[in-house]
This record gives structure tokens, C-alpha cells and sequence, in this order.
């Protein structure tokens, strides 16, 4: 008997230490970056925004997110201004991309959540800013 119950703590353990050992390994994988949160204000709305102002931040981006709040997105600053391609690999919202170049809106598109089907979007003209917001948002 007590052979058997040695044996079901034994396995519950070895189970114990599987799980927790496979759930620290997704969350690394899954790293947040402590992005910096700054307010702006989006015409007459504020909104607070992750800065992602790195190459290792810009690619992680808002992918693997299930929930946004509705104020909430991320800016993308780039060094120099080019013609910016975002793609929805990962991504489980559907957003809008609004394209900025010296401080002046010069676009917006739609960035549909990965399940739609894989897509990018292209700012119309060079630019070094992006931001990322709910879809519908704009």
C-alpha cells in the first residue's frame, strides 16, 4: 500500500514539474519586451501606446495579444523613413495601421487578424512612424 501511494506522489510530481517546465517555457518564448507606455493624443482622444522603438520590439509588435484595451495600441518608430510593410503573422486582432511621416497622418490601413489569412499592408509613402490601434478605432 504504501509502495503504491509512494508511487502516485512519485507520478504527480514528475507530472508537476512537466507542466510548469513546458508553461515557463511558452511564457519565454512569448517575452514582453517592458515596452515604455506613452500618452498621445490622437485628435481629440488619448490614447496610451507601447513604444517600439527597436528592431527586437518592432517584430514582436502586438502579435500573440488576444485582448486589447480600446485606448490602447503600440508606435513604431523607425530611424529613417521608408515604405514600411507590416504583415499579421501571429496576430489575433484585427487593427488599423495609421501611417505617419513628420508628424502629419499620410495613410491608414486595415491589418486583419491572422486567422483571415496572411496579409501585409504598406504605408502609401516613405515614413518613420506607425501606429497600431483596435480596427475601427480611426
Amino acid at each position: 500500500m504504501i509502495k503504491k501511494i509512494s508511487i502516485i506522489i512519485i507520478s504527480i510530481l514528475i507530472i508537476s514539474v512537466i507542466v510548469l517546465f513546458f508553461k515557463f517555457s511558452r511564457k519565454a518564448q512569448n517575452q514582453d519586451f517592458d515596452f515604455q507606455i506613452q500618452k498621445y493624443k490622437l485628435g481629440e482622444v488619448e490614447v496610451n501606446l507601447k513604444i517600439a522603438d527597436s528592431p527586437q520590439k518592432r517584430q514582436k509588435g502586438l502579435s500573440k495579444i488576444y485582448k486589447l484595451p480600446e485606448k490602447d495600441g503600440m508606435i513604431f518608430i523607425f530611424e529613417k523613413p521608408s515604405i514600411l510593410s507590416f504583415w499579421n503573422k501571429d496576430t489575433f486582432l484585427d487593427l488599423d495601421v495609421v501611417w505617419i511621416q513628420g508628424g502629419v497622418v499620410v495613410g491608414m490601413s486595415q491589418l486583419q487578424k491572422e486567422k483571415s489569412g496572411r496579409m501585409n499592408v504598406y504605408s502609401p509613402v516613405s515614413c518613420n512612424v506607425a501606429i497600431e490601434l483596435n480596427q475601427g478605432f480611426c
